[in-house]
């Protein structure tokens, strides 16, 4: 006999059907739509309750079921379950946001994997009777609702405002620097275009320091908004124009992952890495090997399934200033990066599962989104490591 562990009137408990239909009009819904992995977790630990198995409904058997990971996961070092569990939980409040008129409420509640499931229509004579008491709990309700979204809100910009702390100084610029990939060209003009798909090694020519990726350009243009909005002056340096000394003498926000120089040298000592193999790149963790995440390395943008990307802010003995990183093992990845490191909203969500006095210290977070039709969607936490700088607490990883 199924169970609503949110009532216990006689004549309220949901019938199974009914569960069924609410789950498929929210799986349906425009908020689950592009994320087919909090469709799996939503629909994985409702079937498993309506099973009546919710005693199995933990975090490991999600990670093995949903996500895929190996009988040995270890939650301590993969945060994958707690993060989707967040996204999740914002999805269902925006599906119910946009249907007030639903008549079964399915909730996650916040630090349990089992739903919960209620009705939200009661009976029309107890509405009539009552309608007075529900109309001042609404207004309440309301009223709590607005202040804690203003507190979130809040506390959102305060977790990136300390995340650029080190690098907004008095009178100190911050150094934007791009990569310059190397680009051949084909030179026709001289007319005549080849035969077949093969082009003359002679009208072949290297360009470098030239060209700029889209998705540095478009990161650029995020951390110039974010630094103008709170009156920090840059300047924007171009593939080999950025130096150690550049380095040494100002923040700085390095864009891109294999076409940065800079980027591959620093990151090349830390705990996550990039690597490039032949078929595939993407990014290793050095403390457990056989670890990691990949994407496949594909000629047409149009062919790719997901964007795989690490974000870093580094303060190093080479350089003695902050350095940020928004690498992406692909154009759409760095995109997504610098969103991260310039959305309040998306950078919260490492700020609510990060050790105490992340603050001060140096971060790691691995990221991966869906990309559909060319487009990358909301970036999802994979994997993070915070350690210390110089006299800081003992490192902490995810």
């Amino acid at each position: 006999m199924l169970k609503s562990l949110a009532t216990t009137k006689p004549g309220l408990h949901p019938r199974e059907d009914e569960i069924r239909a609410a789950l498929g009009s929210i799986l349906a819904s425009p908020a689950f739509a592009g994320s087919a992995r909090s469709k799996g977790f939503l629909q994985f630990v409702v079937e498993e309750w309506l099973a009546g198995r919710a005693e199995e409904i933990k975090e490991r058997t999600i990670a093995i079921e949903v996500f895929g990971r190996d009988a040995d996961y270890d939650p301590a070092h993969d945060s994958i379950v707690r993060v989707k569990a967040l996204e999740v939980r914002k999805r269902l409040a925006q599906y119910y946001n946009e249907h007030p008129d639903a008549r079964l409420r399915i909730e996650l509640p916040s630090g349990h994997y089992v739903p919960v499931v209620q009705p939200l229509a009661p009976p029309r004579d107890i509405w009539l009777r009552h309608w007075k008491t529900a109309a001042a709990l609404l207004l309440a309700a309301g009223a709590l609702a607005l202040w804690f979204t203003t507190q979130r809100a809040v506390t959102a910009r305060h977790a990136l405002d300390a995340l650029w702390a080190p690098a907004i100084q008095p009178r100190a610029s911050v150094l934007i620097s791009l990569p310059a990939p190397l680009v051949w060209d084909a030179d026709f003009s001289g007319g005549g275009l080849p035969e077949g798909p093969a082009v003359p090694v002679e009208k072949l020519g290297k360009k470098t320091n030239y060209y700029v990726g889209i998705g540095a350009a478009y990161g650029a243009a995020q951390f110039a908004s974010l630094l103008t909005a709170r009156h920090v002056p840059f300047v924007l340096k171009i593939g080999q124009e950025v130096s150690l000394e550049d380095l040494k003498g100002q923040p700085a926000i390095l864009l891109g992952a294999f076409t940065s120089e800079w980027t591959m040298r620093l990151t090349s000592g830390l705990r996550y890495t990039f690597v490039q193999e032949a078929a595939r790149h993407g990014i290793v963790d050095k403390e457990n090997p056989g670890r990691g995440w990949y994407q496949p390395r594909l000629l047409h943008s149009e062919e790719m399934t997901d964007a795989l990307s690490m974000v870093v802010r580094l303060t190093t003995a080479d350089t003695g200033r902050p350095v940020f990183m928004a690498a992406g093992a692909t154009a759409h990845g760095t995109q997504n990066a610098a969103e991260f490191l310039t959305t309040p909203a998306l950078f919260e969500e490492f700020a609510a599962i990060a050790p105490p006095g992340w603050e001060k210290q140096n971060l790691q977070i691995i990221l991966r989104s869906e990309v559909h039709r060319g487009r990358a969607g909301r970036p999802q936490i994979l994997a993070t490591h915070v350690w210390p700088g110089r006299n800081q607490a003992p490192p902490q990883s995810r």
